[in-house]
């Protein structure tokens, strides 16, 4: 029984001995509530973590469409997405005339940092012969505002 204790005694203040780093402080968490930021073109976008979904995002963006000089602002409020990995995408269409397509991703650096790409579209038919098109690609950020 003597020999046991020892051997477990001599086992413990090796591992004691050992390392000496401590335990492993945790990983930084997405901070929670309201954020708010701007897409490179200076465009507003704001919404709201709760728990591990990014929620009631909105990001409004005007099209100026090359061809008919004509011009359409779009406020987008894509359906809530899942934070995975620190990161989250979203997309959204409207079917009309004109028509617009959104594509919104984004990568958190805990706990206050996100910044991400948005890729979006439009086409307008003023009339049966023509058809304009614009493209957007741009990048975004955003930090809590609470």
């Amino acid at each position: 029984m003597r020999y046991i204790l020892s051997l477990t005694a001599a086992a413990l203040l090796a591992a004691a001995g050992c390392g000496g780093d401590g335990p492993t402080p945790p990983e930084p968490q997405i901070t929670q509530g309201f954020w708010s930021g701007t897409t490179a073109s200076g465009a507003p976008v704001s919404f709201t973590v709760s728990g591990d979904s990014v929620t009631s995002l909105e990001l409004v963006m005007i099209y100026e469409f090359p061809l008919t000089g004509y011009v359409d602002t779009v406020t987008w409020n894509p359906a809530d997405a899942a934070i995975s990995g620190n990161a989250f995408s979203m997309s959204d269409s409207v079917v009309s005339n004109p028509s617009f397509t959104l594509s919104l991703s984004g990568s958190f650096t805990p706990p206050g940092q996100v910044s991400g790409e948005i890729s979006s579209g439009g086409t307008y038919h003023p009339d049966s012969s023509t058809t304009d098109t614009v493209d957007v690609d741009v990048s975004w950020d955003a930090t809590p505002q609470n």
